[in-house]
């Protein structure tokens, strides 16, 4: 029978210092590279199955799937149970691990694509403005 369980950040600790379970981030890539636990797999939501999971050498152990907050992990963890049986989530997320006074790892920050697209766009309406003003109106179209 699936089962999911919700356990907190130090059962979660202790149990991949253990090897009896592993920290798997099903978060997106930008979120990822922004902040990870220590030792955790990076997985993205989108491709948690079990064939990846044995790929990446989860066997035997439980998997433990990590986001933000819980929510997504969770979502995860409901399909991934029907394949492996016993899958855990870290309640509460990155945001609990912190809480209680966990450790992560940072990395570099990333501008979201959103507001990369944004900029660019507000960029070149900047530009052809001063364009139209300054050499022809030909620009403002």
């Amino acid at each position: 029978m699936a089962k999911v369980t919700m356990i907190s950040p130090q059962e979660a600790f202790a149990l991949a210092e253990s090897e009896k379970g592993r920290l798997i981030d099903v978060r997106t890539v930008g979120e990822a590279l922004a902040e990870q636990l220590p030792g955790s797999l990076f997985l993205p939501f989108d491709l948690v199955n079990r064939q990846r999971l044995e790929e990446m050498g989860v066997i035997g152990e439980v998997p433990i799937l990590v986001c933000r907050s819980g929510s997504r992990a969770k979502q995860a963890a409901e399909a991934l149970a029907a394949e492996m049986g016993e899958v855990a989530v870290l309640d509460g997320g990155i945001v609990r691990w912190k809480e209680d006074g966990l450790e992560t790892d940072t990395g570099s920050r990333a501008i979201p694509l959103e507001r990369q697209v944004l900029v660019g766009a507000g960029s070149m309406m900047l530009l052809f403005t001063i364009l139209g003003f300054l050499v022809s109106p030909f620009f403002y179209a």
